[in-house]
């Protein structure tokens, strides 16, 4: 072996990395350490070969004499003789004799293995200490503490055992005490104390030694009412004294190892799970519950749910990616999660071993949050913002990145104005009228020739829309649907959608397509997990009917089977819906729970026509501004008390929406939105087509109980022809369910009943009965001499 210590690699000076003896827990110079390992010797590296010649050792016998092994280790080549090494400066000292050999027999130093580049403090009167003090057992030797331990060894002879308290002291807190003791090495407080207080500490210190187990030693100290420079005084004493010193070491390494691990077992599955839940939880920002999910926010993409059809053409749903959505916390994110964020250990053969996060606890987790919500720890989120918002307390939710009220708002760089603490009436009537330059080019349906756009019922609901989407988190309840229609294609419907979202969340809406009602329905799931903020149902080519979407538009949750799982899934609506069309049919229960805004370009070619701005662009641009607006408008109406400015009743259904966002709307000046509804029931076919059947009947056979077979038995009936299928043919069975759903309703001023026939009989007998005429509402805004501009 080469005396140059350059020439081995770069490898550290006496540390070969194949050399078990190199790497194992012990002394590395004494052979009396391995000789419960002796027949693995025969794979140490040339340079540990020889025994040491320390006198006492813990772990060996004593011997007077270095001696060689008692066995031959079978080795490829002959030993190499140690290096020759430059003598350097002893770090324990500042001055070395100059008498000192050149080159003498190295002595033991006591081992350092975690102390690395801390240089230690001289004492100018040493107390002497066992140099065995410094043994540690249950690490890998560092190899480069290795190259610093073998330059101290070439050092001149001096005190090598004669370290002082003080050096004793940090040593044992780099070797095993670095979470306890690092404060004792700065003196803090007042540390004289009585000599009885002294004894006492002294005694429950050397009897704690003597037990088994781990602890705390700055719990220990703080349990008896002393500071740590107080007591270290004292926990050197003791140390200098006692020969328990190495199970002390072990303990605090184990205590240190094991401090913020979670101990998991078969028996300890419950409580690895509530430990794994707070580490999730100390994330912070990413893990909440919602809907007895674990979620967490996420960037929106364009993506296509899966299994919603068998049929090769499938539902797609289309995001802006500056959107935010929440997505379901996978198992595997959560494995990931707690191996990145946590410890866990397990027991093996009376100690503990690390060991990777254990799966199941995924599965465990998801579980508790399912069944037991108000039981985890995890923080309940209702709603997802990217923008403030109105509370259910009245107040603006505008802090970025904070969880209030079970809504999260999530900043996206965009910096709004503040809402004024305490706006009045003429100021959220200035804040609304910076809506009037994004939609001022729409062609609103006018109910007379010389009303103002912004006084028409249509431009009302628009406003309604984006009130509506602001104060979304205050109404946790159901609000209506907000469609568009227009005679002719490129009018502007998709446009005035995409400009109030714009406005309101400063990104496009999520889009979705109607082909029919069953693949709809299965489209309204995906949306509901994961809480887009505003749904743009676009250009829908037929009548517009969902037994699924009609009940959650006024519930405000859905309740479906999961697809690909065998549960059933119960999910809140948070988001406010938009629906366009050509000449847009709203039918059966989905016309009463929405409103209406029309817009006509009355030319051939609407898409010819020529503008000056771009109303999404502008609406874009503004956000902040128009965001502020809107809450500024809302604030001020809720400061006021909400006064009900509208001679109607409050809409039945959307009571809560019709008192804060219609209220504020009329309360303003503008038209009551509601009034929009009723064009949207009169436009409903199938109420039309009932409408005029019982006008039809009644006036053909009055409020008389007959049979149907008496109808089918004439042929000149206009009844009998409206009654029959779209085959043209009779068919009972049919009839008979129509006029049950029928049954009880009035409409247009009539009413289908069950009718009494001969002996007192009503089986099979109907009959068509006036409950009075059909007379749409007009305005019922209050006519105070108030305009809002």
């Amino acid at each position: 072996m080469s005396t140059d210590p350059q020439e081995k690699s770069n490898t550290p000076l006496g540390y070969d990395p194949t050399c078990l003896r190199c790497n194992l827990r012990s002394d590395p110079n004494c052979i009396k350490c391995y000789e419960s390992q002796k027949a693995e010797l025969g794979k140490a590296c040339a340079d540990h070969r020889t025994p040491c010649g320390i006198t006492k050792h813990p772990l060996g016998e004593a011997s007077a004499e270095p001696t060689a092994p008692d066995f031959e280790p079978d080795l490829p080549t002959a030993p190499a003789p140690m290096p020759e090494l430059t003598p350097v400066p002893d770090q324990f000292e500042d001055e070395v004799p100059a008498s000192a050999p050149a080159n003498p027999k190295p002595p033991t130093v006591p081992e350092d293995p975690f102390d690395d580049d801390v240089p230690l403090p001289p004492e100018p009167k040493p107390t002497k200490v066992p140099k065995w003090i410094h043994h540690v057992s249950g690490r890998t030797i560092n190899p480069a503490w290795r190259k610093l331990q073998t330059e101290r060894a070439a050092a001149p002879a001096h005190q090598h055992g004669e370290q002082s308290a003080d050096e004793v002291f940090h040593l044992a807190n780099n070797l095993a005490l670095r979470a306890h003791l690092a404060e004792y090495l700065e003196p803090e407080g007042n540390p004289s104390i009585s000599p009885e207080q002294a004894r006492r500490f002294e005694a429950a210190f050397s009897a704690r030694l003597k037990l088994p187990g781990v602890y705390c030693l700055e719990d220990f100290i703080d349990q008896h009412g002393l500071t740590t420079a107080a007591a270290k005084p004292i926990i050197l004493r003791v140390l200098g004294q006692t020969t328990n010193v190495n199970k002390l070491i072990e303990d605090a390494i184990q205590e240190a190892r094991l401090r913020g691990s979670i101990l998991y077992g078969p028996t300890q599955l419950q409580a690895a799970m509530l430990a794994a839940e707070d580490v999730l939880r100390a994330i912070g920002g990413k893990y909440y519950e919602s809907n007895r999910r674990l979620v967490m926010p996420s960037p929106a993409r364009s993506v296509e749910p899966q299994g919603l059809s068998t049929s090769p053409t499938k539902v797609p749903i289309t995001r802006d990616d500056a959107s935010v959505i929440l997505v379901d916390i996978s198992r595997e994110t959560i494995d990931r999660d707690l191996d990145k964020h946590g410890r866990f250990v397990k027991e093996a053969n009376g100690r503990h071993v690390v060991i990777q996060a254990p799966s199941v606890l995924g599965r465990h987790i998801q579980e508790h949050v399912k069944n037991y919500p108000n039981e985890v720890p995890f923080p309940r989120l209702d709603m997802l913002v990217n923008t403030p918002v109105l509370l259910p307390s009245g107040e603006v939710h505008d802090a970025p990145d904070e969880l209030r009220s079970s809504v999260l708002f999530l900043a996206a760089g965009s910096n709004y104005p503040r809402v004024p603490s305490q706006p009045a009436r003429d100021d959220a009537r200035e804040a609304l009228k910076k809506f009037e330059p994004i939609f001022c080019e729409f062609p609103f349906i006018k109910e007379r020739d010389e009303q103002p756009w912004y006084e028409t019922p249509s431009y009302s609901v628009v406003l309604a829309a984006c009130l509506t989407i602001a104060a979304r988190a205050a109404l946790p309840v159901a609000v209506p649907l907000f469609a568009i229609k227009a005679p002719k294609p490129r009018s502007g419907k998709t446009k005035i959608a995409d400009a109030t979202t714009r406005a309101m969340t400063g990104h496009k809406p999520t889009t979705i397509h109607y082909r029919n009602e069953e693949e709809f329905g299965k489209t309204l799931l995906p949306l509901l997990l994961h809480q887009d903020r505003v749904v743009l149902i676009d250009n829908i080519a037929q009548p517009f009917r969902s037994a699924k979407f009609a009940p959650l538009v006024t519930n405000n949750f859905l309740t479906d089977r999961w697809l690909g799982r065998s549960e059933d899934v119960t999910l809140y609506n948070r988001a406010v819906f938009f629906a366009t069309g050509n000449n847009l049919l709203v039918t059966g229960d989905l016309a009463w729970r929405s409103l209406l805004v029309s817009i006509d370009a009355n030319v051939e070619h609407p898409e010819a026509r020529h503008f000056g701005f771009q109303p999404e662009e502008c609406a874009t641009r503004n956000h902040p501004e128009l965001v502020t607006a809107a809450l500024t408008a809302l604030r001020a109406f809720v400061l006021a008390g909400k006064p009900w400015s509208l001679s109607r009743a409050a809409w039945g259904g959307f009571e809560d929406w019709d008192r804060l966002v219609a209220g504020c709307l009329v309360w303003l000046g503008y038209a009551d939105p509601k009034i929009t509804c009723q064009t949207v029931i009169t436009d409903d076919p199938e109420r039309e087509a009932t409408v005029g059947l019982l006008a039809t009947w009644y006036d053909e056979v009055g409020d008389k109980a007959i049979r149907l077979e008496e109808i089918e038995k004439n042929p000149l009936s206009e009844t009998r022809r409206q009654l029959l299928g779209a085959k043209g043919e009779w068919n009972a069975r049919e009839i008979g369910w129509r006029l049950r759903n029928m049954r009880d309703r009035v409409e247009g001023g009539y009413k289908l009943v069950k009718g009494t026939g001969v002996g007192g009989s009503d089986r099979y007998y109907w009959k068509v009965v006036r409950v009075g005429s059909f007379e749409p509402p007009a305005s019922t805004a209050r006519d105070d001499g108030r305009v809002p501009f």
